[in-house]
Protein backbone atom coordinates (compact mmCIF):
# COMPACT_ATOMS: atom_id res chain seq x y z
CA UNK A 1 0.00 0.00 0.00
CA UNK A 2 2.50 2.33 1.00
CA UNK A 3 4.43 1.30 -2.27
CA UNK A 4 1.34 2.26 -4.15
CA UNK A 5 1.28 5.90 -2.40
CA UNK A 6 4.43 6.50 -3.21
CA UNK A 7 4.43 5.98 -6.73
CA UNK A 8 1.13 7.76 -7.02
CA UNK A 9 2.82 11.10 -4.89
CA UNK A 10 5.95 11.09 -7.83
CA UNK A 11 3.50 10.58 -10.87
CA UNK A 12 1.22 13.80 -8.87
CA UNK A 13 4.32 15.68 -8.27
CA UNK A 14 5.96 15.29 -11.96
CA UNK A 15 2.44 16.00 -13.43
CA UNK A 16 2.53 19.53 -11.66
CA UNK A 17 5.80 20.08 -12.17
CA UNK A 18 5.92 20.02 -15.64
CA UNK A 19 3.08 21.49 -18.29
CA UNK A 20 1.81 18.02 -20.58
CA UNK A 21 4.22 17.24 -22.88
CA UNK A 22 7.52 18.78 -21.94
CA UNK A 23 10.80 17.22 -21.15
CA UNK A 24 13.26 19.59 -18.87
CA UNK A 25 16.10 20.43 -19.98
CA UNK A 26 19.24 22.76 -18.73
CA UNK A 27 19.08 25.22 -21.67
CA UNK A 28 18.16 25.08 -25.16
CA UNK A 29 20.43 25.31 -28.19
CA UNK A 30 18.73 27.49 -31.03
CA UNK A 31 21.21 26.56 -33.54
CA UNK A 32 20.34 23.22 -33.68
CA UNK A 33 16.93 23.24 -31.88
CA UNK A 34 17.72 20.73 -29.50
CA UNK A 35 17.38 21.15 -25.91
CA UNK A 36 21.06 20.77 -23.48
CA UNK A 37 20.74 18.25 -20.92
CA UNK A 38 21.71 19.13 -17.38
CA UNK A 39 25.59 18.80 -16.11
CA UNK A 40 26.68 16.26 -13.74
CA UNK A 41 26.06 19.12 -11.21
CA UNK A 42 22.43 18.73 -11.23
CA UNK A 43 19.77 21.30 -12.67
CA UNK A 44 20.70 25.07 -11.83
CA UNK A 45 18.08 27.49 -12.35
CA UNK A 46 17.21 29.39 -14.58
CA UNK A 47 16.25 25.87 -17.31
CA UNK A 48 13.91 25.21 -20.20
CA UNK A 49 11.00 23.58 -20.73
CA UNK A 50 10.59 21.71 -24.25
CA UNK A 51 8.28 20.14 -26.41
CA UNK A 52 8.30 18.63 -29.36
CA UNK A 53 5.78 18.29 -31.99
CA UNK A 54 5.48 17.00 -35.84
CA UNK A 55 5.82 20.76 -36.96
CA UNK A 56 6.47 22.69 -34.03
CA UNK A 57 8.90 23.44 -30.66
CA UNK A 58 7.45 24.77 -27.72
CA UNK A 59 10.05 26.59 -25.45
CA UNK A 60 9.28 27.87 -21.28
CA UNK A 61 11.19 29.66 -19.22
CA UNK A 62 11.13 27.62 -15.59
CA UNK A 63 10.47 31.34 -14.38
CA UNK A 64 7.86 31.80 -16.90
CA UNK A 65 5.03 28.44 -17.09
CA UNK A 66 2.27 30.32 -17.32
CA UNK A 67 3.31 32.73 -20.02
CA UNK A 68 2.96 32.31 -23.86
CA UNK A 69 5.80 30.03 -24.94
CA UNK A 70 8.24 30.83 -27.51
CA UNK A 71 7.32 28.92 -30.87
CA UNK A 72 9.26 27.37 -33.43
CA UNK A 73 7.15 26.40 -36.48
CA UNK A 74 8.88 23.96 -39.42
CA UNK A 75 8.59 25.47 -42.48
CA UNK A 76 10.45 22.78 -44.53
CA UNK A 77 14.03 23.75 -45.45
CA UNK A 78 13.86 26.45 -42.34
CA UNK A 79 12.56 26.89 -38.75
CA UNK A 80 10.34 30.12 -37.91
CA UNK A 81 10.27 31.87 -34.93
CA UNK A 82 8.85 35.08 -34.72
CA UNK A 83 8.87 37.52 -31.40
CA UNK A 84 7.34 41.35 -31.54
CA UNK A 85 8.22 43.14 -28.27
CA UNK A 86 6.65 46.31 -26.33
CA UNK A 87 5.33 49.36 -27.43
CA UNK A 88 8.30 51.53 -29.25
CA UNK A 89 7.61 55.52 -29.24
CA UNK A 90 9.46 56.95 -32.37
CA UNK A 91 11.78 59.35 -30.77
CA UNK A 92 10.47 63.23 -31.12
CA UNK A 93 6.67 62.13 -31.94
CA UNK A 94 5.98 62.24 -27.66
CA UNK A 95 4.75 58.87 -28.10
CA UNK A 96 1.95 59.25 -30.13
CA UNK A 97 2.82 56.86 -32.91
CA UNK A 98 3.80 53.96 -31.35
CA UNK A 99 5.65 50.90 -33.31
CA UNK A 100 6.13 47.56 -32.46
CA UNK A 101 9.63 46.05 -33.02
CA UNK A 102 9.35 42.53 -34.55
CA UNK A 103 12.41 40.25 -34.67
CA UNK A 104 11.54 37.13 -37.15
CA UNK A 105 13.83 34.69 -36.78
CA UNK A 106 14.68 31.57 -39.70
CA UNK A 107 17.05 28.52 -38.63
CA UNK A 108 18.81 26.26 -40.89
CA UNK A 109 21.80 24.25 -41.43
CA UNK A 110 23.23 25.55 -37.76
CA UNK A 111 22.78 29.54 -38.70
CA UNK A 112 20.21 32.27 -37.15
CA UNK A 113 18.96 34.70 -39.90
CA UNK A 114 17.01 37.59 -38.22
CA UNK A 115 15.35 39.75 -39.80
CA UNK A 116 14.67 43.33 -36.89
CA UNK A 117 12.01 45.84 -38.52
CA UNK A 118 9.32 48.26 -36.86
CA UNK A 119 6.00 47.39 -37.63
CA UNK A 120 2.56 49.69 -37.33
CA UNK A 121 0.08 46.86 -36.45
CA UNK A 122 -2.74 49.62 -36.53
CA UNK A 123 -2.73 50.06 -40.37
CA UNK A 124 -0.36 46.17 -40.56
CA UNK A 125 2.66 48.66 -42.27
CA UNK A 126 6.38 47.62 -41.93
CA UNK A 127 8.58 50.62 -42.05
CA UNK A 128 11.45 50.54 -44.31
CA UNK A 129 13.53 52.90 -41.80
CA UNK A 130 15.62 50.84 -38.81
CA UNK A 131 15.64 47.74 -40.50
CA UNK A 132 18.49 45.30 -39.97
CA UNK A 133 19.85 41.36 -40.89
CA UNK A 134 21.79 39.31 -38.39
CA UNK A 135 23.72 36.66 -39.47
CA UNK A 136 24.68 34.27 -36.54
CA UNK A 137 26.17 31.07 -35.37
CA UNK A 138 27.93 29.75 -32.74
CA UNK A 139 31.27 31.64 -33.41
CA UNK A 140 30.00 34.57 -36.02
CA UNK A 141 27.96 37.27 -35.64
CA UNK A 142 27.32 39.38 -38.29
CA UNK A 143 25.04 42.68 -38.05
CA UNK A 144 23.85 44.22 -41.46
CA UNK A 145 22.14 47.52 -41.20
CA UNK A 146 20.61 49.37 -44.03
CA UNK A 147 17.53 52.09 -44.86
CA UNK A 148 14.83 51.85 -47.48
CA UNK A 149 17.23 50.97 -50.51
CA UNK A 150 17.50 47.68 -49.63
CA UNK A 151 14.32 45.68 -51.04
CA UNK A 152 12.62 42.42 -49.16
CA UNK A 153 10.18 40.59 -51.06
CA UNK A 154 7.28 40.19 -48.20
CA UNK A 155 6.11 37.32 -50.09
CA UNK A 156 9.17 35.30 -50.08
CA UNK A 157 10.86 36.57 -47.30
CA UNK A 158 13.50 33.59 -46.98
CA UNK A 159 14.86 33.57 -49.76
CA UNK A 160 15.15 37.15 -50.21
CA UNK A 161 16.80 37.75 -46.77
CA UNK A 162 19.09 34.76 -47.43
CA UNK A 163 20.10 35.99 -50.43
CA UNK A 164 20.94 39.49 -48.95
CA UNK A 165 22.77 37.70 -46.71
CA UNK A 166 24.78 35.48 -48.92
CA UNK A 167 26.03 38.50 -50.65
CA UNK A 168 26.35 40.84 -47.89
CA UNK A 169 30.69 41.22 -48.59
CA UNK A 170 29.62 42.52 -51.88
CA UNK A 171 26.29 44.70 -51.66
CA UNK A 172 27.49 46.12 -47.74
CA UNK A 173 30.48 47.32 -47.43
CA UNK A 174 32.77 47.80 -43.91
CA UNK A 175 31.62 50.76 -41.74
CA UNK A 176 33.71 54.06 -43.19
CA UNK A 177 33.71 57.47 -41.01
CA UNK A 178 31.46 59.17 -43.48
CA UNK A 179 27.36 58.32 -44.05
CA UNK A 180 26.78 54.75 -45.51
CA UNK A 181 23.10 53.97 -46.58
CA UNK A 182 23.86 50.12 -45.84
CA UNK A 183 27.09 48.74 -44.02
CA UNK A 184 28.42 45.86 -41.85
CA UNK A 185 29.56 44.94 -38.72
CA UNK A 186 31.02 41.48 -38.27
CA UNK A 187 32.21 39.81 -34.68
CA UNK A 188 33.72 36.51 -33.52
CA UNK A 189 32.25 35.29 -30.31
CA UNK A 190 34.22 32.92 -27.96
CA UNK A 191 32.91 31.00 -24.65
CA UNK A 192 35.03 30.34 -22.26
CA UNK A 193 33.45 28.03 -19.04
CA UNK A 194 30.10 30.88 -18.31
CA UNK A 195 31.53 33.68 -20.00
CA UNK A 196 31.21 34.88 -23.86
CA UNK A 197 33.80 37.19 -25.55
CA UNK A 198 32.76 39.17 -28.59
CA UNK A 199 35.40 40.53 -30.70
CA UNK A 200 34.67 43.35 -33.62
CA UNK A 201 36.63 42.14 -36.62
CA UNK A 202 38.35 44.65 -38.87
CA UNK A 203 37.71 45.64 -42.25
CA UNK A 204 39.91 42.04 -43.53
CA UNK A 205 38.04 40.33 -41.11
CA UNK A 206 40.56 39.22 -38.44
CA UNK A 207 39.35 39.51 -35.41
CA UNK A 208 43.21 39.19 -33.57
CA UNK A 209 43.78 42.67 -34.70
CA UNK A 210 40.74 44.12 -33.42
CA UNK A 211 39.44 45.04 -30.41
CA UNK A 212 37.69 43.43 -27.38
CA UNK A 213 33.88 44.25 -28.39
CA UNK A 214 32.04 43.03 -24.94
CA UNK A 215 32.34 40.35 -22.63
CA UNK A 216 28.83 38.75 -21.26
CA UNK A 217 28.45 36.96 -18.33
CA UNK A 218 26.14 34.09 -18.90
CA UNK A 219 23.73 32.74 -16.88
CA UNK A 220 22.44 29.16 -16.80
CA UNK A 221 20.59 29.59 -19.73
CA UNK A 222 24.26 30.23 -21.77
CA UNK A 223 22.99 31.81 -24.85
CA UNK A 224 19.47 31.21 -25.04
CA UNK A 225 19.05 33.99 -22.53
CA UNK A 226 17.19 36.33 -24.32
CA UNK A 227 19.60 39.17 -22.61
CA UNK A 228 22.69 37.49 -23.70
CA UNK A 229 23.77 37.92 -20.28
CA UNK A 230 25.37 40.66 -18.41
CA UNK A 231 28.04 42.81 -19.85
CA UNK A 232 30.62 43.25 -17.68
CA UNK A 233 33.77 44.80 -19.65
CA UNK A 234 33.12 48.09 -17.97
CA UNK A 235 33.96 46.65 -15.07
CA UNK A 236 37.62 45.11 -16.03
CA UNK A 237 40.70 47.14 -15.93
CA UNK A 238 43.12 47.48 -18.94
CA UNK A 239 42.25 45.04 -21.39
CA UNK A 240 44.37 44.84 -24.29
CA UNK A 241 42.95 46.07 -27.97
CA UNK A 242 39.57 47.28 -25.85
CA UNK A 243 36.66 49.48 -28.39
CA UNK A 244 37.25 52.62 -27.94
Amino acid sequence: MKYVFLCFAIVFLCSAQFPKGYISYQTFDEYTLNGVTFSSEGQKVPYVLVKKEKDSIFIMFSYQRHSVPIKYINRGNYWYNIRIEDNYCEPGFKCEIPFNRCLEKYIYNDTILSYGYYKDFITNTELTLGRDITIETQKVKIWLLFDNSVYIDSENKFQSIKSIADNYKSNFPYPAKEYQPKYHKSYHKEIRQDTLFIYENDSTGNYKNSCLYDIRKLNSLGEFDLQKGESIIYELDNLINQCK
